[in-house]
């Protein structure tokens, strides 16, 4: 049986949740990209995760499934699909000033 903190989702995990913990003290929701939604979910799902969300796919051109951890932590998990314009599905371009 191969090492499942070897996969390169695995150690973006750990990452992401170095990175929020920094930048929103007490804040438990974590969003890691991943290559492939689905398979990402099967794997998770038969290594004990509670799947809060089956992977959907979105108008923002993301597919994206949610999952709980042991510990009751909440994961989403998003696979870019398409570099889709904001406008296209209602979103707004904001002026940064």
């Amino acid at each position: 049986m191969s090492d499942p903190w070897a996969s390169p989702e695995r150690v973006e995990l750990v990452l992401a949740l170095v990175v929020d913990a920094q930048q929103a003290a007490g804040c438990q929701y974590v969003m890691v990209r991943v290559a492939d939604a689905r398979a990402h979910c099967e794997r998770a799902r038969a290594n004990g995760a509670r799947i809060l969300t089956e992977p959907a796919d979105y108008m923002y051109g993301e597919r994206q499934d949610g999952a709980e951890d042991f510990a009751g932590h909440r994961w989403t998990f998003t696979e870019s699909l398409a570099d889709v314009d904001p406008q296209t599905w209602g979103g707004q371009y904001l002026d940064p000033d």
